[in-house]
């Protein structure tokens, strides 16, 4: 019973830890209970491959060098073990680093899978473009997940999001000190159901709504005071999930991340898309060395719908705000970003603003308290909030627009339409060649994230 329930589990794709947990569930037994370990899983695992891992290597090899013949675009470095076998390998196409150059500034690190075929950790860099679609980076396969296999994997974009690996906490930590390093929520929250179902029973659902109202909140005291007053309602003071929760909340609470860009990825719709593409690259259940071809297959065909998607958004007809030199907003930005502009612009409305000492205070017209801090400077073009919502997703917020309409200045200034979200007229290299070099450096940061530290 045991033996086929593995195999079949192993068909979809999952990985052995996900495999113990499901069957851990199923006979209701606790983590660690199971009369097989995850060793005995990948024994079982391994007794039913047929093929040399040491054949599958030199064929992933040969697969690799073969595409870069044909495209010398084509990036892929590797490690090799002291007996001279491949340790980890990773690779990267063309159009993958030509998106990166642009779209790297915030990238979902996710290592939470295995190939199946070869019960390797599977490493995808994914991020977000311009028109809020996922855009694949790169893939990195590691004989362990382990330190010094993810820092070998990792160099540095301004924002990686991970999952609760404290492996690669630590491998970012040592090998990027100036990125910021979040935790993505989804990854979290997918597992409440088996942390807090049958300790919260019939409150499970009552927690979770407090949960994502905290996670949500802008100011780090509220935060504290809620987590305080949540654990107290709900009696969770010894629970360890909890625990660990508050202990890492810097990584994935909103109110201490929002000073940081994330490219709008920490949003239910971007993770639920993000989460759906990395599904699609793990439906291989052939040879390791066709992964790499199935794997460009899966970004062509992205590609294709994504290119079809953004004429869609193209021809969709949106209202000319101004912009910058009185261009519309529209024809600067994509119909992605300018959607997102327009909400705050729209909301704007319902808000008002008063000149205090040292800038301006704007808050909801129906609240007589608090409020958030707008500082404009007009001569130099310079506003910001302290909602953080602009270093959060590159959009100018509804309290910075309140502000601009009160002073009559109706021009959205050039900063605040930020590169990533702006329209691509042109070919990427030849773009990129008049951009900051913040964005012409990121194609070297791609080719050499794999290289040996």
């Amino acid at each position: 019973m045991d033996k086929s329930r593995i195999l079949m589990f192993a068909k979809t794709g999952i990985s052995v830890q996900q495999m113990m947990r499901l069957m851990e569930l199923e006979k209701c037994v606790e983590p660690g209970y199971l009369p097989f370990t995850e060793k005995d899983v990948r024994n079982l695992l391994q007794s039913f491959r047929k093929l040399d891992p040491e054949d599958e290597s030199i064929d992933l090899l040969k697969m690799c060098r073969n595409i870069k013949e044909k495209d010398p675009n084509f990036k892929f470095e590797y490690t090799l073990d002291s007996n001279n076998k491949l340790e980890n390998i990773a690779w990267s196409y063309a159009s993958s680093i030509q998106s990166y150059e642009i779209f790297g500034d915030a990238v979902v690190f996710d290592t939470t899978h295995r190939l199946a075929a070869f019960d390797m950790p599977l490493g995808i860099w994914v991020g977000v473009n311009n028109y809020g679609m996922p855009c694949f980076f790169g893939c990195v396969l590691l004989r362990e997940e382990n330190l010094r296999s993810l820092s070998w994997a990792l160099k540095a974009p301004q924002t990686i999001l991970t999952d609760q690996n404290m492996c690669l906490k630590e491998a970012t930590a040592m090998e990027m000190p100036s990125t910021k390093h979040a935790l993505c929520i989804w990854m979290i929250v997918a597992k409440f159901p088996s942390w807090f179902n049958a300790v919260l029973g019939e409150r499970y659902n009552d927690w979770k709504a407090e949960f994502h109202r905290l996670y949500n909140l802008e100011s780090i005291e509220d935060f504290e005071l809620g987590w305080r007053d949540m654990v107290n309602s709900f009696g969770l003071h010894n629970n360890r999930h909890i625990t660990n929760l508050y202990a890492l909340r810097t990584l994935w609470a909103l109110p201490y991340l929002r000073s940081h860009f994330f490219a709008g990825m920490t949003a239910a719709g971007h993770s639920k898309s993000i989460n759906a593409f990395i599904q699609r690259f793990l439906s291989a259940q052939t040879r390791l060395a066709h992964f790499v071809e199935q794997v460009a297959v899966a970004i062509d065909f992205k590609d294709q719908a994504a290119d079809q998607q953004t004429m869609q958004q193209n021809l969709q007809n949106v209202s000319k705000n101004r912009g910058t030199n009185g261009i519309p907003c529209c024809t600067v930005l994509t119909p992605y970003a300018f959607s997102k502009l327009q909400e705050q612009l729209v909301l704007a409305a319902h808000y008002a603003s008063f000149q205090v000492e040292d800038g301006f205070l704007v808050r909801h017209h129906t609240k007589l308290e608090g409020g958030r801090k707008v500082y404009w400077v007009p001569r130099e073009g310079i506003i910001s909030c302290s909602c953080h919502q602009f270093e959060f997703s590159g959009i100018l917020c509804r309290h910075a627009f309140r502000v601009l309409s009160t002073g009559n200045c109706f021009q959205i200034p050039e900063r605040y339409l930020p590169f990533r979200w702006r329209r691509i007229s042109t070919s990427p290299a030849k773009l990129l060649h008049n951009s900051p070099n913040v964005h012409r450096e990121r194609m070297q940061l791609l080719q050499n994230m794999v290289s040996t530290l």
